[in-house]
């Protein structure tokens, strides 16, 4: 009953192809979605060891798990967690799950937790454009160079630059193809289609 509250993670795992057509709009519909169910008590959001999370107040009563496993993350308490914003109250049942008197506390460490959150989602963005671009090397400064890459264009921009351009960057084969860090470091993204060759009387093309 408990997951990550990073509308990125949350949106890649159920509309992937939503978040590849309109990452912006589909990440707005998902932080807009987990604001109401917020609103109307069905979940609370919670920061625990820093990672902001999501407790689903009546799994219990809706599902049955046969076998199990240890918990990944905790549930909330009122001396584990801090609830990151005032929800309504759910049913009496619930009650405890709740952490009386941290919606304060919780505003203190909502810049820590924001900051966290986008850390979340930029490495959730990265691994969507790793996964779409065709020579897979040197990941450690692609993900460096797609950090700073991400302040001049968004993750649709990005992506749909590399759908587009793959088999361009792939014609003379894999060992030709830019390293990812190089092709993001200049900005490759802003490439121009090459234009349509066009028969000529001559027997030659021409562009």
């Amino acid at each position: 009953g408990v997951g990550r509250d990073v509308p990125s993670l949350i949106a890649a795992d159920l509309f992937p192809f939503d978040l590849s057509r309109d990452s912006r709009d589909t990440l707005a519909r998902v932080s807009t979605s987990l604001q109401t169910l917020s609103d109307g008590g069905q979940i609370v959001r919670y920061t625990l060891d820093r990672k902001p999370l999501y407790f689903i107040v009546k799994w219990d009563e809706y599902q049955r798990v046969d076998k199990p496993a240890k918990a990944r993350y905790e549930r909330p308490t009122s001396t584990n967690a801090q609830i990151r914003e005032t929800v309504a109250t759910p049913s009496r049942d619930r009650r405890e799950t709740v952490a009386p008197g941290e919606g304060e506390k919780g505003r203190r460490g909502e810049g820590r937790t924001r900051s966290s959150a986008d850390a979340d989602e930029l490495e959730s963005d990265f691994e969507t454009w790793w996964k779409s671009y065709p020579r897979k090397v040197a990941k450690v400064p692609a993900k460096k160079a797609f950090k700073a890459a991400r302040k001049a264009a968004d993750l649709q921009t990005l992506v749909s630059a590399i759908e587009s351009q793959t088999l361009r960057l792939m014609a003379k084969g894999p060992d030709f193809c830019p390293y990812p860090a190089s092709w993001l470091n200049a900005q490759r993204w802003l490439d121009e289609a090459p234009r349509a060759s066009t028969p000529n009387p001559n027997g030659w093309m021409s562009a």
